[in-house]
């Protein structure tokens, strides 16, 4: 029988797409509000143009997580898709093993 699709919650799926992509990023669900904001303001002493490397990099971050994401949710849908059919046609076969089952044939 097909396997019952495993389905992460939101914060492990966000960390297990985005760590690789951008680990300053990655934790962002596990921080406060405020320490989440700092990660995407200007840090001290950093430059107008390395301010907007690294803005310009996070964003490219994020797409990359909006993409992979996607990607999974697709796979997702087709796991369970594939699931619910096996299990239909199980099912089927047994309610026709049950109408077809005959006492007196035992």
């Amino acid at each position: 029988m097909t396997p019952t699709p495993t389905i992460l919650d939101g914060r492990a799926l966000y960390f297990q797409i985005m760590a690789p992509i951008e680990p300053d990023l990655a934790n962002i669900p596990n921080l406060s509000p405020e320490d989440a904001a700092a990660i995407f303001s200007r840090e001290e002493g950093e430059t107008e143009e390395a301010f907007a490397a690294r803005n310009a990099h996070y964003d490219e971050a994020l797409a990359e997580y909006d993409r992979q994401y996607r990607a999974y949710m697709r796979a997702k849908e087709q796991e369970v898709q594939q699931f619910a059919s096996t299990v239909e046609q199980r099912t089927r076969e047994q309610e026709a093993a049950v109408l077809n089952f005959s006492p007196l044939a035992a």
